[in-house]
């Protein structure tokens, strides 16, 4: 975060699709905006989520600490869309604050065009940008926390008489399954590694952005 010194880089300033990586900024653009201790109402009109999903229903209130939980453990594309319309009215005026913040960090290969990474065709962003995004993020002590997060419990509500217990789709995190490493059978989990967000369409492929600290680096 210190020095943005690139150690390796591979076609890191072609368009690609982001998927849920998008959330980092839609993270970001949350705490910049609105308080996490603010109460927000799932309005009539929200409608049903595509893909991962809080499962969020009209009239459920919740704090934005727990729509950001949401967001970045569960990767929820409804609480993106919640969020995104609670600081800009729409989803559209929102991806305009997107795409103004992105420049702002310096940015020169990014069109955001929803809150939450579905496949749009005109929405796509370089690797190289996708770092300076994370790296402007991971710089909020909030958001560092968020995305280290195992495991998250919402409690029930009126309208959803269970709890909601999530898992980071982050492996790296949690997993005792095994990959080949150097020729040996190792854990995905790897202590290093603290963060950061996971994505997948079927136009984008697995996608990550990762972070980790080890020796203080």
């Amino acid at each position: 975060i210190d020095s943005g010194e690139i150690l390796y880089e591979k076609n890191s300033d072609r368009p690609m699709f982001p998927a849920s990586t998008t959330k980092i900024m839609t993270a970001l653009l949350t705490l910049e905006n609105l308080n996490l201790s603010d109460k927000i109402t799932v309005p009539e009109d929200m409608g049903p989520a595509d893909g991962s999903a809080m499962y969020l229903l009209p009239g459920e209130t919740f704090s934005v600490r727990e729509l950001l939980d949401g967001l970045l453990v569960k990767s929820a594309n409804d609480a993106a869309v919640l969020l995104a319309r609670t600081i800009s009215g729409d989803t559209d005026k929102f991806a305009i604050v997107m795409n103004q913040r992105a420049k702002e960090i310096g940015c020169k290969n990014t069109h955001f065009a929803n809150p939450n990474g579905l496949h749009n065709p005109n929405h796509t962003i370089s690797a190289y940008d996708m770092a300076l995004i994370a790296r402007e993020a991971m710089k909020n002590a909030t958001v560092r926390d968020l995305v280290s997060q195992v495991n998250l419990t919402l409690d029930e509500t009126p309208q959803t008489p269970e709890k909601r217990y999530f898992r980071n789709t982050n492996r790296f995190l949690w997993s005792t399954s095994k990959i080949i490493y150097n020729n040996e059978y190792i854990p995905i989990k790897y202590e290093v590694v603290d963060g950061i967000k996971t994505g997948y369409t079927g136009e984008a492929g697995n996608c990550l952005v990762s972070s980790g600290k080890k020796n203080d680096i």
